[in-house]
């Protein structure tokens, strides 16, 4: 009898125990996507909305206040100006009276923008001095444009595209996926 109850032991795991290793490898496989961090996909994503639903505000209120933006890149990053006329000259300064515009955007490390204005890449790396790169203009007009959100690590990449109408469309490169 004492052999039997040996073999019946060394037979194999019981169900609870299975669920108990099955529960452990799922909790453990959950902190490691977690720390891996999934989301680099979606942060560039993200931040390409930002963009262009920066732009749209930004063209919305120059249309609806009569004011003239402009918005200066650079490769991980931008600002909003406005146009200050004066009577002796006029020059471009930082948007202040407006809570989303006045800020100037910073990007993750790992994105990138680059910017072409009529077909023909923009040297973002230096920073302007004076002017910008783009102008939304209180007629409802902007400065047609091609600015490219990269993302290194994932290799992704969006295409913002504005109208000289001030239309613009999102979208992005699959390419890589044909």
């Amino acid at each position: 009898m004492a052999d039997t109850a040996s073999r019946r032991a060394q037979a194999g795991f019981t169900l609870l125990e299975l669920l108990v290793v099955i529960v452990i490898i799922g909790i453990m496989a959950s902190f490691v996507v977690l720390s891996v961090g999934l989301g680099h996909s979606d942060e560039v994503k993200q931040e390409s909305r930002r963009v262009q639903a920066l732009i749209e505000l930004a063209a919305q209120e120059s249309l609806m206040s009569g004011r003239e933006f402009g918005i200066r890149f650079n490769p991980h990053g931008y600002s909003f100006y406005t146009l200050n006329v004066g009577e002796e000259k006029s020059e471009w300064l930082p948007v202040v009276d407006d809570e989303h515009l006045s800020q100037p955007r910073k990007l993750p490390e790992q994105i990138e923008l680059e910017l072409y204005v009529e077909g023909s890449i923009v040297a973002i790396e230096k920073p302007l001095e004076k002017g910008v790169h783009l102008f939304l203009l209180s007629s409802g007009e902007m400065t047609p444009f091609e600015l490219l959100i990269k993302q290194y690590e994932s290799g992704q990449v969006y295409y913002l595209t504005g109208s000289i109408t001030g239309k613009l469309a999102l979208q992005l490169d699959d390419a890589d996926d044909a």
